[in-house]
């Protein structure tokens, strides 16, 4: 029905060491994606399975 309709998303800041930003920037780059989406994907995961046990 809206095709276009994206998923809500809210705007967080995050405090990180700067050489733990630099290692998922990296891995990000490896992976040809962008860090923030790695970032995400990573909590996702974390997230499953913590609710598994």
């Amino acid at each position: 029905m809206f095709p276009n309709l994206k998923p809500s998303t809210s705007r967080v800041t995050l405090r990180m060491p700067s050489w733990l930003l630099a290692e998922l920037k990296r891995e990000a780059n490896r992976r040809d994606v962008p860090y923030q989406s790695l970032l995400k994907m990573a909590l996702a995961d974390w997230l499953r399975q913590q609710s598994t046990g």
